[in-house]
């Protein structure tokens, strides 16, 4: 399955359902509908965040399974949490890692503009990218690691070794989590 999700017209989200014998000539299933973020909860369950701060838990046929209103005020995006059940929820100053399943923010990070979240293989650790810094964090929020760039990041990744790999404009260059 495929997750997309635009911004324009108040957001809207497509999920593109693919056969999973080959050739893959196209979508079997697409379905749509309105949200202000999405993204993946597990392999077959996506959550969708709407205006009135709530999140729907969804299945592949769009079906809404649970409603939780969050605890934080004002959540603009939402990421993936790393590992099945949770969710990263962004609120122009805040980051929270949340479990759906309890219903309780496990961590949060102060922190403005973040553009991109990026789990290492384990989820022991994870990137946050803004337009000039990448932190690393725990499972708990707990800052680990922070690098500020005088050009903006553009992308990260991690290697098999635990090695963020990143790009500048002009440069790609790495981040150890021990700094």
């Amino acid at each position: 399955s495929l997750l997309m999700f635009s911004k324009e017209n108040d957001g809207m989200y497509e999920l593109l359902t693919f056969p999973t014998t080959l050739p893959i000539s196209k979508p079997q299933h697409i379905i749509s509908g309105d949200a202000i973020s999405v993204t993946f909860l597990s392999r077959t369950k996506f959550v969708t965040l709407d205006k009135n701060n709530s999140i729907y838990l969804r299945n592949l046929d769009n079906n809404v399974t649970k409603r939780i209103t969050l605890p934080l005020p004002s959540c603009t995006t939402l990421f993936n949490g790393g590992s099945s059940g949770y969710l990263l929820i962004y609120n122009d100053s805040s980051l929270s890692l949340f479990d759906t399943s309890s219903q309780q923010v496990l961590g949060t990070l102060t922190i403005d503009g973040v553009k991109r979240v990026i789990w290492n293989a384990t989820s022991t650790y994870c990137a946050i990218l803004t337009a000039f810094s990448i932190r690393i964090v725990d499972r708990t929020m707990k800052q680990v690691a922070v690098i500020t760039e005088k050009m903006r990041v553009k992308d990260a990744l991690w290697d098999e070794h635990g090695i963020l790999l990143y790009s500048t404009l002009s440069q790609i260059k790495y981040m150890l989590i021990s700094g």
